[in-house]
């Protein structure tokens, strides 16, 4: 998860090539590396995220929003 918060490309694509689970789910927080890296806006965490076929991007977190609804929004 840290990757993904850091936008770290190379380091979410090694995690993801040498099998880490992409869906696991934060204990304390209750998301995903995805929701994390669309909250923190971590562009480059998100395009090699979305990429790989792993990533289930129609989980939820506890408040029942996708990771979709974690992309911080322009008022």
């Amino acid at each position: 998860m840290d990757a993904a918060r850091e936008d770290d490309y190379f380091e979410v694509k090694r995690l993801l090539d040498e099998g880490d689970d992409p869906n696991q789910v934060h204990p304390e927080h209750g998301i995903t590396a995805l929701m994390c890296a669309c909250e923190c806006a971590s562009i480059n965490a998100i395009d090699v995220m979305l990429q790989h076929s792993s990533v289930n991007i129609d989980m939820r977190d506890p408040d029942r929003y996708t990771a979709q609804g974690a992309i911080p929004h322009k008022r």
